[in-house]
């Protein structure tokens, strides 16, 4: 929603009420098609006066708006609609006229048929029904998803009497801060109390306590399909959320803490900014706030995950002087990523076991590395005959299926349904428990990644089985992409990779090679013309909208001046394969995308992997 229209002149409508379909304005933004909803549908407090909630088309998300910035939708069609348009504009338009159609039995035979009937100014419509107060099945179903995030992920409360108790709270703690008499770093700005402070916040001045922290490091890397967070920097909470519109920045800020720390004037002026950025990429100066950004947030972000104390276990090390060659065991090993790094680090490796079930990955993986990779068939398989029979083994690694561990899904079935991918955690564990029985007390190195946009419970219980706390490690730092993940494992050093990371980034004196290969033009094909927009990608899934940044209308590359998305060879290369790795076995672009978006950064595992060198030859 970030394309700008011309001032028209739009009318009202029939009333504004539940169930309409309408148009809305969001700060900024263009008009976006949306109906309007209730409180409950959304699992949200009731919107203030003289706002209501809506559900946006396209995007399928929630806003609290302004009614005076809701219009009806079929008295002003014409006037918005308009072919300029982006892609995702349009789709939400169309989302919303058939709706519109289905209201008055309008029977239509594709889109364009659709198109050419809304143009008609909706030839014989009936204006009762547009306003049916009913919502439609696809925004139920979403509103669901919504509402049981809010609930169960985030367990709100809204019952009256705690809702006040909790504002009364809240206004002590600031007036406190405002007049002097509390200082900002001792209370949890996430919730605004004088709760105890176990760390400080990692984006502003102020402090946090347990339970927001814990919420906060669940939520932080929850991205939308915008690419920007799906919950508040400040509070971590879902709700109406503000984004910035710098395209290389993440942040949303919900306009709950925006009015709380910044002011009810300050926030209508921010809604009024065109573009508008956040108050770390701006250095634009609002009177009486109390939101104030920190420099040095990216190492803040970064010892913000560090566990307290990581729980090391003796290990019975390989002896340094006489080095041998490496035995390794990869799980889930796609593409051979693993493979590929430890001959990239020029580890000599004796076997490599792989178990991957993927026929494109094993394609691909035996036309790079043929029988230098032993396939053992499916991890679900492996008996303990077996296991004993590929023993020793020095290394395991694997990163299981993440989607239905992931809150950006909102159909995610967990750990320990047997019915998703969640449960393959356990075979992970189960096979390297079995290894470390039988290895005569030689020892393991492990290595076990996932998902960083995961809940607290889920990462609890991996830890609690691994026996270790996981590093989060974004491969922004090293590479063009944004993709934080946890990496769980017993790898020397894990734990300090990148904790220096911001103050690298943008340290001008470091090689200018080694920089320009941590941004997205260094993996384009500039002599053709091809030149990024944006530095960093966000994270690229196996869905092809991933490519599209900020609000999924954004292409990351210019082509002789047109906007263009990234080639399959330059994605390649922002992971850090050579150009044209994932080409064989005649895959399309899209089944080579669906590799890639399942397959590890390997700058990231180059790193995590490189201590092993003092250990094997």
């Amino acid at each position: 929603m970030s394309m700008k229209i011309k001032k028209i002149s739009l009318k009202l409508g029939h009333k504004l009420s539940v169930g309409n379909i309408v148009w809305a304005k969001l700060g900024s933004y263009q008009w976006w098609p949306a109906i309007i909803i209730r409180s409950s549908d959304c699992g949200h407090p009731e919107a203030k006066f003289g706002n209501s909630w809506v559900f946006w088309f396209g995007d399928h998300k929630i806003s609290e708006i302004s009614r005076k910035r809701i219009v009806g939708f079929v008295p002003n069609f014409l006037q918005i609609f308009h072919d300029a348009s982006g892609k995702k504009w349009k789709a939400a338009v169309y989302e919303a006229l058939e709706i519109v159609a289905a209201r008055c039995n309008h029977l239509f035979r594709n889109a364009k048929d659709l198109m050419s009937w809304a143009m008609k100014k909706f030839k014989a419509y009936d204006e009762t029904l547009i306003a049916n107060s009913n919502l439609p099945p696809l925004v139920l179903k979403r509103l669901k998803d919504i509402r049981k995030f809010n609930v169960d992920s985030l367990s709100c409360s809204y019952d009256s009497n705690i809702d006040n108790v909790s504002i009364k709270k809240e206004l002590i703690a600031l007036n406190g801060v405002r007049n002097g008499s509390l200082n900002i770093e001792g209370i949890c700005i996430s919730c605004c109390e004088e709760a105890t402070i176990v760390d400080y916040h990692p984006f502003f001045k102020g402090g946090i306590c347990y339970e927001c922290k814990k919420r906060l490091q669940e939520n932080i890397y929850t991205y939308g399909y915008d690419g920007k967070t799906m919950c508040c920097v400040i509070c971590a909470k879902p709700g109406s959320l503000i984004i910035c519109e710098n395209v290389d920045c993440f942040r949303s800020h919900c306009s709950k803490c925006i009015t709380k720390f910044v002011g009810l004037e300050n926030q209508l002026r921010i809604m009024e900014m065109n573009p508008w950025q956040c108050f770390i990429c701006s250095n634009v100066h609002y009177d009486h706030s109390l939101l104030k950004a920190r420099k040095d947030w990216q190492e803040r972000l970064f010892s913000f995950f560090l566990p307290i104390k990581t729980q090391m276990k003796e290990m019975f090390l390989p002896d340094c002087k006489i080095k041998r060659p490496i035995r390794v065991l990869s799980l889930f090993d796609g593409i051979g990523t693993g493979k590929l790094a430890l001959d990239e680090l020029r580890i000599e490796v004796e076997k490599y076991y792989a178990c991957e079930i993927d026929d494109d990955a094993v394609n691909v993986s035996k036309f790079h590395f043929g029988d230098s990779i032993t396939y053992i068939g499916n991890v679900k398989n492996l008996t303990e005959g077996k296991i004993q029979s590929i023993c020793p083994i020095d290394l395991v690694i694997g990163g299981s299926p993440c989607n239905d561990l992931s809150l950006v899904n909102p159909e995610r079935k967990g750990i320990y349904d047997f019915g998703g991918t969640g449960h393959l955690f356990f075979d992970f564990f189960h096979v390297l428990k079995t290894v470390q029985r039988l290895n005569n007390q030689r020892c393991v190195f492990f290595l076990f990644e996932n998902v960083a946009s995961m809940n607290q419970k889920t990462k609890r219980i991996i830890s609690s089985f691994l026996m270790h706390e996981p590093a989060l490690i974004d491969s922004k730092y090293v590479s063009p992409q944004a993709r934080a993940r946890y990496f769980w494992g017993n790898i020397p050093g894990m734990h300090m990779l990148y904790q220096y990371c911001s103050s690298l980034h943008n340290d001008v004196k470091l090689d200018v090679g080694y920089n320009n290969e941590k941004l997205l033009n260094h993996c384009l094909l500039e002599k053709l013309g091809r030149k990024g927009v944006v530095e960093k990608i966000r994270t690229v899934t196996t869905q092809k909208n991933s490519l599209i940044q900020d609000n999924c209308t954004l292409l990351p590359v210019e082509m002789n001046g047109e906007p263009d998305s990234l080639w399959v060879t330059e994605l390649e290369k922002v992971f850090g394969f050579p150009r044209h790795y994932t080409d064989s076995g005649n895959l399309s672009v899209n089944e080579r995308q669906h590799l890639l978006g399942r397959s590890w950064s390997l700058h990231v595992v180059k790193d995590i992997l490189k201590p092993l060198k003092s250990f094997f030859k």
